[in-house]
């Protein structure tokens, strides 16, 4: 495992770290790599090459994991004021409404999920990673 101690300086409104040859030999980096940073608590920040594929492709799956929960929600919602009986027109229509637009939005994150991995019918459909 190789180590060096860097300092931090001011860029603008940035803080940046030189990554010294022999760390960037050692974790495989190169100039113009994007790099996911992430923190573990105070001190602590690691550092990794981001895959933009995968990345993109885990943050739709769970941008339609939130997309199918707010239409399951929207299809409850919807069927409750349906079996009340005492709202008006109005807002069974904007209920019905805002349903479609979140069945659209499934839809949508459906298809982008399919244009990167290739997963069509059933696996897009119920989640399957």
């Amino acid at each position: 495992m190789a180590q060096v101690t860097v300092k931090a300086r001011k860029v603008g409104d940035s803080v940046v770290m030189t990554l010294p040859t022999r760390i960037l030999k050692a974790t495989g980096f190169r100039e113009g790599d994007s790099m996911v940073l992430e923190t573990s608590g105070q001190g602590f920040l690691s550092v990794r090459k981001e895959n933009d594929q995968v990345s993109r492709l885990q943050d739709l799956r769970l941008q339609l994991e939130v997309a199918r929960a707010e239409y399951e929600l929207k299809d409850i919602e919807g069927q409750y004021v349906g079996r009340m009986g005492d709202f008006d027109e109005a807002t069974l229509y904007r209920l019905g409404v805002e349903r479609s637009q979140a069945n659209l939005s499934v839809k949508k994150l459906e298809l982008e999920v399919f244009r990167i991995s290739g997963e069509v019918g059933d696996a897009v459909m119920n989640g399957a990673h």
